[in-house]
């Protein structure tokens, strides 16, 4: 009994995280601030950005090739870091079944991608978006190391397309519906 209550709590949790990575997603996007900086980051990198794409944040459904530019979005520890932009690649993709890592893949299975744009307590349900400014993935978690929590560049986030799937969310084209 014991064992299927510990199954369903670690079940839960990723189930939790998809939800409120979702809400913060749809509803609440980053501030203006963001979207400045993304456009200086774009530009620096030889891009640009339509003006008026900027109105709201397109979501790519598409997962990006492992090696590919992301950018995770977000407020870490406190509110005075809000908007805080940290830079990474995607490292790899892993699959979760029952709270833990496998190989084993199934429909079912939740996947992840690994990636190096390094986040941390705060960050969760923070866009991560590509080099062209497209939500691509939501922000769960990060690898921390010791009592004073420091962290590594191991860092998961769930790919916009798992969680919509997941929630049982369809999108669907403006006036189609």
């Amino acid at each position: 009994m014991l064992n299927y209550i510990l199954r369903r709590l670690l079940a839960m949790v990723p189930t939790l995280f998809l939800v409120s990575i979702l809400t913060f997603v749809i509803i609440q996007l980053p501030p203006g601030d963001f979207l400045t900086t993304l456009q200086a980051n774009a530009a620096d990198s030889g891009g640009s950005i339509d003006q008026a794409a900027m109105e709201a944040l397109p979501i790519q459904l598409q997962t990006p090739e492992v090696a590919a530019e992301i950018y995770a979005i977000g407020t870490p520890r406190e509110e005075k870091f809000s908007t805080t932009m940290t830079r990474g690649i995607v490292s790899a993709y892993r699959t979760v079944r029952d709270g833990a890592f496998t190989q084993d893949e199934t429909a079912q299975d939740l996947k992840i991608i690994q990636g190096d744009a390094v986040i941390h307590g705060g960050n969760s349900g923070g866009a991560v978006v590509d080099r062209f400014g497209n939500v691509v993935a939501v922000a769960v978690a990060g690898i921390v190391l010791g009592d004073r929590k420091v962290g590594t560049s191991i860092n998961y986030y769930i790919p916009v397309a798992d969680a919509l799937k997941h929630l049982n969310i369809e999108l669907v084209e403006p006036g189609t519906a």
